[in-house]
């Protein structure tokens, strides 16, 4: 599959106007390493249908102890996405509907060495090859339940991913603008009877992953403002005030700012 590169901010502007050939409903996803395929994580481990139930059972067995909005035990698909969200391995693949988002997560490392790739799906074809109808469906369509539950019993369904609008139960999910494919088997979205205008895309040459970071960055998307947690703020509150020789102002309440030298984080 030939491939647009995105070199800068600009070519991210060009590719973020209105496409006449796909409809209005466009979901990005961000890859670090551009030889990835479009496959759920669970899919990716071998012999994964022996402990994928197994860990669904033991996430949500725990969770409600470390997590106060958990799901109903019966609501599959909502733990699912919540067990995705928090690096759990499943049937889902992200998708945002914010081509920004979507670029953070492909150039966050800023690894010069390696390309990215920011994957462009038009959900509607995707559930239009997968014989539901050219729409988004909800989390609650019946294809999307069977399949979620099939996970929880680890076993295989025949069929194509079907790309689905979820309920927001996490913060997470509202702030990276989050949607899924939800998948059955370790195909990837991507196979030659597609629409071939259902899924594309796009080049990120490694070296130019640090400049778009920053692009992104100055844009107010980072790791703090996607991942709402102390983790995230201070992942970012570190690089920000501890990056480069420039001395940090340091403000007191009876006085003038003092300065001291950025000290070695190794």
């Amino acid at each position: 599959m030939d491939a647009t590169e995105i070199r800068d901010i600009s070519d991210l502007a060009g590719l973020a106007k209105a496409d006449p050939s796909m409809t209005e409903t466009r979901w990005f996803r961000g890859h670090s390493d551009s030889s990835w395929k479009l496959v759920p994580q669970v899919f990716r481990e071998e012999n994964w249908g022996a402990g994928e139930s197994g860990i669904y059972s033991e996430f949500q067995m725990k969770a409600p102890s470390r997590y106060g909005m958990c799901p109903p035990a019966t609501d599959a698909v909502a733990w699912l996405i919540l067990a995705q969200h928090y690096g759990l391995p499943t049937r889902l693949l992200d998708w945002s509907e914010s081509i920004l988002t979507a670029t953070f997560f492909a150039v966050e490392d800023e690894d010069t060495d390696t390309d990215g790739a920011l994957w462009e799906i038009d959900p509607c074809r995707i559930n239009q090859c997968a014989m539901v109808g050219r729409c988004v469906v909800r989390a609650d369509f019946p294809g999307v339940v069977d399949r979620a539950n099939a996970g929880f019993s680890g076993t295989e369904h025949v069929g194509r991913p079907y790309a689905f609008q979820p309920v927001e139960r996490d913060p997470r999910m509202m702030l990276q603008q989050a949607t899924f494919t939800l998948h059955g088997n370790e195909a990837p979205v991507i196979e030659p009877e597609f629409d071939v205008e259902a899924v594309r895309r796009y080049a990120i040459p490694g070296g130019s992953k640090p400049d778009l970071a920053a692009a992104l960055r100055a844009l107010g998307v980072a790791r703090s403002t996607l991942f709402p947690d102390l983790e995230a703020l201070a992942h970012d509150v570190k690089r920000i005030t501890w990056s480069g020789d420039t001395p940090i102002a340091i403000y007191v309440a009876s006085g003038p700012p003092l300065l001291h030298h950025k000290p070695d984080l190794r």
